[in-house]
């Protein structure tokens, strides 16, 4: 599944954390760790700091390698 047009940012909760929250609802999954559950909005909650680092660099990257391929 492709959640933007760059293929340097592919992970739905590393790089785009917005989306796997809606992929677990939609789909009814849910945390299979008895011992230290986790809402799927709690865990991407930690990655949004690393995206909005990793995005203008991803995006620079993207632009780079489109305009020398």
């Amino acid at each position: 599944m492709i959640h933007n047009n760059e293929k340097l940012r592919p992970c739905p909760m590393l790089e785009n954390p917005q989306l796997l929250p809606k992929m677990v609802a939609q789909s009814g999954a849910h945390s299979t760790d008895l011992e230290a559950p986790e809402s799927a909005e709690h865990l991407c909650e930690k990655c949004k700091a690393y995206a909005a680092c990793w995005k203008p660099e991803a995006e620079k990257l993207w632009a780079e390698e489109k305009h020398n391929g």
